[in-house]
């Protein structure tokens, strides 16, 4: 669906919560896969992500949330973040584990963490988040006094949305609960401070 008040297009309906719970516990492990394949690829995206947030602020604390088999905490660790993740997924939390790595295999709002993260990290899982404004809301309260959300996902403004329509894959009608142009992602995030 399409508001033509604020151009936001989000799914409806949407699967009850415990039922997307369930499905991203026990859906595929492709992600972790495409980065696999692809790593010289994710690597370079991933560092440019870290080369901007580093202009701002100093390395420290990073959560990342939907954080597949790990390869991101690698790049992030490697550069001196102290990093911790998340990821529902139960094979992919299982690699990150097995690489050491801190990671919570529940809801973000189930985990009670002994520290603030100077860096909060969401590749592509923005637009999973049935209420993004109630989410920043919880990541906000995550943060140190100096820190920041970082945010990768796909634009519903992009060429390959405008070209293929539907059948572009960013319009999956299952996961993808809402997905953000610019004046959409931008308003939201003013909008929650």
């Amino acid at each position: 669906v399409k508001c033509f008040n604020c151009n936001m297009i989000y799914l409806n309906p949407v699967l009850k919560d415990k039922y997307l719970t369930e499905y991203y516990q026990n859906n595929h492990v492709e992600q972790s896969s495409v980065v696999m394949s692809d790593q010289n690829f994710y690597r370079k995206l991933y560092n440019e992500g870290l080369d901007s947030v580093e202009k701002s602020i100093d390395i420290g604390g990073l959560l990342d949330i939907g954080c597949s088999a790990g390869f991101f905490l690698e790049i992030a660790s490697d550069r001196g973040w102290d990093v911790s993740g998340i990821e529902l997924n139960k094979q992919e939390f299982q690699l990150s584990r097995e690489k050491g790595y801190r990671v919570h295999d529940i809801e973000l709002d189930q985990i009670n963490f002994d520290r603030k993260f100077d860096l909060i990290c969401l590749w592509d899982v923005f637009e999973h988040i049935k209420d993004g404004a109630q989410y920043l809301k919880k990541i906000t309260n995550l943060l140190t006094d100096i820190g920041v959300i970082f945010i990768q996902i796909p634009s519903s403004d992009s060429i390959a949305a405008k070209i293929l329509q539907d059948k572009c894959n960013m319009f999956d009608g299952l996961e993808h609960v809402n997905l953000y142009g610019i004046n959409t992602i931008s308003k939201l995030v003013e909008n929650n401070g």
